[in-house]
């Protein structure tokens, strides 16, 4: 069973801006018409002044990729750095995302062992 939801029911707005949300899931499949509806539903009083925030890679990053695209909306994607962070990197690169973000969706499967 596919699902996404936001860590509270919406998002919260920042002054002046739609802020910066993170969208965060599996490799998994999914399927973006999902996402997609739910994301415009979520986002639909702070678009187009919101920024996608994706660890990038397959599954459901490259699908905020994809919304971000078609929004026309800033995307921000912060992949591993194993020359930076070694032996830490995907810790180090998910507390980046979670510090720049204003909110955050959980899309993918509720047996996902894996959000990020």
């Amino acid at each position: 069973m596919n699902t996404a939801r936001a860590n509270s029911g919406h998002v919260p707005r920042p002054r002046g801006r739609g802020g910066k949300v993170l969208i965060i899931g599996g490799r998994q499949r999914f399927k973006y018409a999902l996402l997609r509806d739910a994301l415009d539903a979520l986002l639909a009083n702070r678009l187009p002044d919101v920024e996608i925030l994706t660890a990038g890679g397959p599954g459901v990053p490259a699908l905020a990729a994809c919304y971000a695209a078609s929004r026309k909306l800033t995307l921000t994607t912060i992949p591993v750095d194993h020359v930076k962070h070694p032996g830490h990197t995907e810790e180090r690169r998910d507390e980046c995302l979670v510090e720049l973000a204003h909110a955050a969706v959980l899309a993918g499967s509720v047996r996902s062992s894996r959000v990020a």
